[in-house]
């Protein structure tokens, strides 16, 4: 309940209510248009967005402001709603507003009980031509697509940042072709692997930062990824792709779960398995990951 609060502390890096609606705080099945607006990242966008087939049934009129970025495939995998790039809706037209992160709270939600559903829909265009590039340039038995860091860049993210060199395992599985799903420029990254993991390192030809519809349908067509805690991930996860996540150990707590042993399975979505990593020892945290993996698929 305390995170419904977040808007009112100073500094907050979510930000402040968009507009002077007010703030919708009760669940009622006769409220009649909605506006749902963003916040945080994208990856806690997707998040958050598992519970919205909560409320489709209950609000007749629902709008969502989400980044530009995301309209084409949030319209096709919402059609009951209407989806507004930030900045192209007319608060007049709306009689509350709603930040996405409060939908759980509407709901009482509780993780421990919840288990999202993949729900996103790809262009099925776009997946037919990303399924004939990976079958011409990924010839092994399974596509695996890699994140091992991402343009921003800080105390907190780096811990759960690695480099290509840590996956070298990774790359030298002869069942593996290796797919970059970084967003930011790599070639100063792929310079520390050896020639034969660079070889098997396929670097898609797309904006995978700004074009997310199309990045989208690469990852529908890999077998599995492997990811930090960003959106990549998410991504796959809101596809139904198997998405092995490694995160700072102290997420641990952040997720009701200090006293679980990785891997442990996030509520979020079923197809996520997350694993601690620690800064001072991230050679044998991936290893853990890695082996993991080796068992599953062989």
């Amino acid at each position: 309940r305390g995170y419904a609060y977040r808007f009112d502390i100073q500094d907050q890096v979510c930000g402040q209510l968009k507009y002077g609606l007010p703030r919708l705080k009760k669940l009622d099945d006769n409220q009649q248009r909605i506006l749902i607006s963003s916040e945080q990242g994208v990856g806690d966008l997707l998040m958050y967005l598992t519970l919205l087939h909560h409320y489709i049934p209950r609000w007749k009129n629902i709008t969502i402001e989400v980044d530009v970025r995301f309209v084409d495939i949030l319209s096709r995998s919402f059609p009951e709603i209407d989806v507004r790039g930030i900045g192209q809706v007319d608060e007049d037209s709306f009689d509350y507003q709603i930040p996405v992160g409060d939908l759980a709270s509407l709901l009482n939600f509780n993780g421990s009980n919840f288990m999202a559903k993949p729900y996103l829909k790809t262009n099925i265009n776009s997946d037919l031509k990303w399924a004939g590039i990976l079958d011409r340039s990924c010839t092994k038995k399974y596509k695996v697509g890699l994140q091992w860091s991402s343009e921003k860049v800080d105390s907190a993210r780096s811990a759960s940042y690695t480099n290509p060199s840590h996956w070298v395992n990774l790359f030298r599985n002869p069942l593996f072709s290796i797919v970059s799903i970084n967003y930011h420029n790599i070639d100063d990254d792929i310079l520390d692997l050896d020639p034969k993991s660079q070889k098997n390192l396929f670097i898609p030809d797309l904006d995978q930062k700004n074009n997310l519809d199309e990045t989208a349908s690469l990852i529908k067509n890999l077998d599995f990824v492997v990811t930090p805690a960003s959106t990549p991930g998410v991504i796959s996860a809101a596809l139904g792709v198997p998405n092995y996540q490694f995160v700072e150990s102290n997420s641990e707590y952040n997720l009701g779960l200090a006293n679980q042993a990785t891997p442990w399975r996030r509520p979020h979505f079923p197809s996520n398995v997350s694993f601690s990593i620690d800064r001072q020892s991230k050679e044998n945290c991936v290893d853990e990951l890695t082996s993991y993996i080796f068992d599953i698929y062989k």
